[in-house]
């Protein structure tokens, strides 16, 4: 970690890298070190969605109860995220985020704990409001040590290695329970989660120069860039994306990643090629098919969204935002209507990394209509948003393709996509020519 977190000097660069790149490289060690702390936090949660269906008799849960246990703390964050605001403004940023690493080691400590059903229900609700926390405190962070043109690079960085915290503890949480039993397995992950991330958050919580104190001229000449930046994002950006199309494509877009495609997309196999799909001579289940496109999904937040933020602060928000949601739109309507299983899973594939493009320029935007407009309560409500959509899709996408056929609940979710889009882009139009026309009179 150590060794990715490269240093800068006040302005943000690294004369080094300079010479190699030929233009400056701003990836502040503070924001790893953070990002890295809230993706070993994850060692618990995500492991717990394999483990707990397998294991949970062994500790005393109804197996019925499952499904509750593992998305109360999505529900729970519809309240959280607000509430997270206030206790941000009251105790700081660093100390909401040292509670939320230590709730998150004795959360997951309870889970290897014969507990019974409502204290792990308590704990997974805790965990809900410190993952709220994190991905608070971190996008303001993002906020804070990035301008208009660096902050597509450095939300993709945040998105990559929080989803890498994901797959690791998938993958060690089954290793680890053939290894040393489920219960041993969640202690240890409490143990790695709370020496590991406490040095990473005083790390964080370094500042730039924070070894030597900087010139005030250097102190002046950056809260001059940072105004100009500011200026520029509410001159263009802004106008280019409303705060409330934001807010609609989070929830869309979780309700269609999250909930429809991850529940339905077995669903729809089944219906089509029954158990088993033959293909060159072998026969593959719908079973192992599901996974491995399910799996995409994960591989997507983990490679795509530094290329992606990459490219936003190079081209712009809109014309990325415009191309995933056409992409998307698409590759639901072809899911709806396709009669093969290539196109079938191409389509899949294509919806999957759209999602996580259009998911990371939202999180941009979200990041950067919060800094222009000085209400971190937009943090709040943008992460709602999603957090409903994820929500209302678990628990409702499977129920409508079964009552109204999948091919109809696709092709609507696709048409609506379309229409947010096309109100979008009206509305950016229409901002384009009152700006012209203001310029014109000036």
């Amino acid at each position: 970690i150590h060794k990715m977190a490269y240093s800068y000097d006040v302005r943000g660069e690294n004369p080094r890298l300079n010479k190699i790149f030929g233009r400056k490289k701003e990836i502040p060690q503070e924001l790893l070190y953070s990002f890295f702390a809230m993706g070993i936090t994850l060692l618990g949660d995500s492991s717990l969605y394999v483990l707990l269906p397998i294991y949970a008799q062994e500790i005393g849960i109804p197996i019925g109860l499952v499904g509750i246990l593992l998305s109360i703390n999505r529900f729970i964050r519809l309240g959280t995220n607000q509430l997270v605001r206030n206790l941000y403004i009251k105790i700081g940023g660093k100390n909401l985020f040292l509670i939320s690493i230590i709730l998150s080691s004795i959360t997951t400590f309870l889970y290897g704990l014969p507990v019974g059903f409502v204290v792990f229900m308590i704990a997974r609700a805790v965990w809900g409001g410190c993952w709220s926390s994190m991905r608070f405190v971190n996008f303001v962070k993002i906020g804070e040590y990035s301008n208009d043109h660096t902050r597509g690079k450095l939300t993709g960085i945040f998105n990559s290695i929080v989803r890498l915290g994901s797959l690791a503890a998938t993958l060690m949480g089954g290793v680890c329970a053939e290894l040393i039993g489920y219960r041993n397995t969640y202690y240890l992950f409490a143990l790695l989660t709370i020496s590991i991330c406490l040095p990473l958050v005083i790390l964080s919580s370094r500042k730039y120069g924070s070894d030597k104190q900087e010139p005030e001229k250097d102190i002046e000449k950056i809260q001059e860039n940072r105004d100009k930046d500011e200026k520029e994002y509410r001159d263009n950006t802004d106008k280019g994306v409303e705060l409330w199309s934001v807010y609609s494509f989070a929830f869309l877009n979780d309700w269609i990643t999250n909930g429809l495609l991850t529940t339905t997309i077995g669903y729809i196999l089944m219906i089509r090629f029954g158990t088993s799909i033959n293909m060159l001579g072998f026969s593959i289940g719908v079973a192992l098919v599901t996974s491995i496109l399910a799996s995409l999904r994960w591989l997507f937040y983990i490679l795509l969204p530094i290329l992606f933020g990459t490219i936003s602060d190079k081209y712009g928000r809109f014309i990325l935002l415009f191309v995933f949601s056409i992409i998307q739109a698409l590759s639901l309507i072809a899911i709806a209507y396709a009669k093969t299983f290539v196109v079938i899973s191409l389509a899949v594939v294509l919806a999957f990394a759209a999602a996580t493009g259009l998911a990371n320029i939202l999180d941009i935007l979200a990041i950067g209509h919060q800094l222009a407009k000085k209400d971190k309560n937009i943090l709040g409500y943008f992460m709602t948003y999603g957090d409903l959509g994820s929500a209302i899709g678990a628990a409702g996408g499977y129920s409508l393709a079964i009552s109204f056929g999948y091919t109809n609940i696709y092709l609507a979710s696709g048409i609506l996509l379309l229409g947010m889009l096309g109100i979008a882009k009206k509305i950016r139009i229409s901002n384009d020519k009152h700006g012209v026309q203001e310029n014109e009179s000036g």
